[in-house]
């Protein structure tokens, strides 16, 4: 019998079918996996774009809300004079003796870690203890941010009621 060598090229040519065939299946697969990587991008960057339409309609509440904060924050000597001047009143609305002392110069405060400008300012405080709570309330409702340190409450020196000492800062409008 006689052999051909038709059966050996039919084999060769099989087989370099077959690689070709694994090659485009295995690009193939990446090509798969690169168009799935670029869809799930698409999909991320079309909810991005969602959430920034939401947030871009709301903007405007927030800045409005950074104004009111920004003027609530004094920026000159001017203005801290005005926020010493409404403390002092609010003392004297209460019936209470009030030495007050300001830093001459703004430092950093720390906030939640983070650093921000402000006056470091002493209260001291005489007179019945419903007036001093009083005059705490009335603090906190003043359109001013006034970071307390520290508050000591203690026996006055003469008469009868309290005193307190409280140690804070002023928050200011400044660059740190």
């Amino acid at each position: 019998m006689k052999q051909t060598k038709q059966p050996i090229i039919h084999l060769v040519i099989f087989a370099i079918f077959l690689a070709m065939g694994m090659v485009m299946f295995y690009l193939t697969q990446e090509q798969l996996r690169l168009t799935g990587l670029a869809l799930a991008s698409a999909d991320q960057l079309a909810t991005s774009q969602t959430n920034l339409a939401d947030l871009s309609v709301q903007l405007p509440v927030y800045t409005r809300q950074a104004l009111i904060w920004q003027a609530a924050l004094p920026a000159n000597e001017k203005e801290v004079a005005g926020f010493a001047a409404r403390i002092e009143q609010l003392a004297r609305d209460n019936n209470l003796t009030i030495a007050l002392t300001l830093d001459d110069f703004p430092g950093p405060v720390d906030v939640s870690g983070r650093y921000i400008a402000g006056v470091g300012t002493a209260i001291n405080l005489e007179g019945g203890y419903a007036d001093v709570t009083d005059f705490l309330f009335n603090l906190s409702r003043l359109p001013y941010f006034f970071k307390i340190d520290k508050l000591t409450l203690t026996k006055p020196d003469t008469g009868v009621g309290v005193k307190v000492i409280i140690n804070g800062s002023l928050m200011m409008n400044l660059p740190v």
